[in-house]
């Protein structure tokens, strides 16, 4: 069979940009589809693409004529649904014989967005084992209708088969296809440095629940982590020499955590990590994040969301603001940069931006990141605020929106991040900064290499084995 995967072109949309003439930064890295990768990874006997929709250049409409697939599959978030709803439209209008399959997040929030007559099966949550399932089904000729965590239009309605989350659905055996990315590989890369960055998972799901976030509904509310020995595995074949573990609570089984750590030092591997983590985790474990700054952790990732413990309550987050300031101080106690998230409340007031600003500027956090509260459908925020929404377009819920209205008006509110943005991110700061964290990739090999071998030497490495 031969069989596309698409990762749609970044087609969000933004007000600030489209009324107001600001450029603010969304974004640190291109990153390499790894999703699909690790479908077409489980695809070995097929004709498998991936395009790349992000990077590549070629028109969809030239894509399905060189290629011919048989079967298209696209995953997306739900900035890009329109989007990847047009370009299955697109698919059944070029050859309605083709089968059209689509996945992700938005697809495992709202699955019902996607019932249309030209969307033959959509895949909810993990979804790697049940596409592998759905390729074998259609290969004998049949038409799936039951396949666990798999969607189907029939008489119109959309039946979807409910699905059990377990360990057999990461399908830790198999390997990422990385083949089929080769051709883009140089666009994978931290913007502006031309640093390359690995993507390699470990775990799906979280072991919360916060009320914005839709990354525990792909599991059903599991956390379900890789084995050790598979997550080396997957580092040691990641090529480049930054690895960002993408998801989204590394660190949510600290015993697995340390294991992991522990393991990569046993076998002298040398990477610098990119993590996400809580800060309550952080602040609970700060051995932890010694062990991983050992083997090269050079960046966290943090959801610090707000920064009063209110705020915090109504996110469902579990964590106190304490627990925020505490992180921060085992991170750069430790010289680890922080890439810090935090979200804008429509409800925000002008004090409420300049002490959001004061707090990050007092705690020095290198890559601040501030994204507009949006109710995604599908999330427990969506069913407490969807009366408040005043934008359907999903191409808007990019998270630099406010899709409810603002306290503010709307231009005062812009003008408030647009303040942010400048503060954090003039044109002179990020170069700064990035120069400080990554310098020239082979002086960071360098001087790493360096300080393992010193390590080693004095024997300050034995509190790891």
């Amino acid at each position: 069979m031969r069989i596309l995967l698409v990762n749609p072109p970044n087609s969000g949309k933004n007000i600030i940009e489209e009324k107001y003439g600001v450029d603010v930064i969304r974004k640190a890295f291109k990153g390499e589809p790894l999703s699909l990768e690790i479908l077409a990874g489980n695809l070995r006997t097929e004709s498998v693409d991936i395009f790349d929709m992000k990077v590549d250049t070629t028109t969809y409409s030239q894509k399905l004529k060189e290629f011919e697939p048989d079967l298209v599959g696209i995953t997306c978030m739900t900035c890009e649904a329109n989007t990847a709803l047009r370009i299955m439209r697109e698919t059944k209008d070029y050859n309605s014989e083709i089968t059209t399959v689509v996945g992700g997040v938005h697809a495992t929030n709202d699955p019902e967005f996607f019932n249309q007559p030209f969307v033959d099966y959509i895949v909810v949550g993990v979804g790697e084992k049940a596409f592998s399932d759905l390729i074998k089904q259609l290969k004998q000729g049949k038409k799936p209708t039951e396949i666990p965590g798999v969607g189907v239009r029939m008489n119109g309605k959309l039946h979807i088969t409910p699905k059990k989350y377990g360990r057999e659905d990461m399908i830790e055996g198999v390997l990422p296809n990385r083949e089929l990315v080769r051709k883009y590989r140089r666009e994978y890369c931290l913007e502006n440095q031309r640093i390359l960055v690995g993507f390699v998972n470990t775990a799906y799901g979280c072991t919360h629940r916060c009320n914005f976030c839709c990354l525990w509904k792909t599991t059903n509310g599991k956390y379900l982590a890789k084995t050790p020995e598979a997550v080396l595995r997957d580092i040691e074949l990641c090529e480049p020499f930054f690895i960002r573990l993408v998801d989204g609570n590394t660190f949510g089984d600290i015993k697995r955590a340390k294991e992991i750590a522990l393991m990569i030092a046993r076998k002298g591997i040398n990477k610098l990590f990119i993590v996400d983590a809580r800060a309550d985790t952080i602040s609970r474990q700060p051995e932890l994040i010694e062990i991983w700054r050992k083997i090269g952790l050079k960046i966290v990732v943090v959801g610090f969301e707000e920064i009063n413990d209110r705020s915090l309550e109504s996110f469902n987050k579990k964590s106190k603001a304490d627990a925020n300031t505490t992180a921060i101080r085992i991170l750069h106690d430790n010289n680890i940069d922080i890439i810090g998230d935090f979200i804008i409340s429509p409800d925000y007031e002008e004090k409420d931006f300049d002490n959001l600003s004061e707090y990050v500027a007092k705690n020095k956090i290198e890559f601040p990141g501030f994204s507009v509260l949006t109710p995604l459908p599908g999330t427990p925020l969506y069913e407490q605020l969807k009366d408040r929404v005043i934008i359907g377009d999903l191409d808007y819920y990019t998270l630099t929106n406010s899709v409810i209205r603002t306290r503010l008006p709307e231009g005062k509110f812009c003008e408030k991040i647009e303040e942010l943005y400048k503060r954090f991110y003039s044109y002179s700061l990020p170069k700064r900064m990035l120069a400080k964290v990554f310098l020239r990739e082979s002086v960071i090999k360098a001087v790493h290499s360096a300080k393992r071998s010193l390590d080693r030497m004095s024997g300050s490495g034995k509190d790891l084995s």
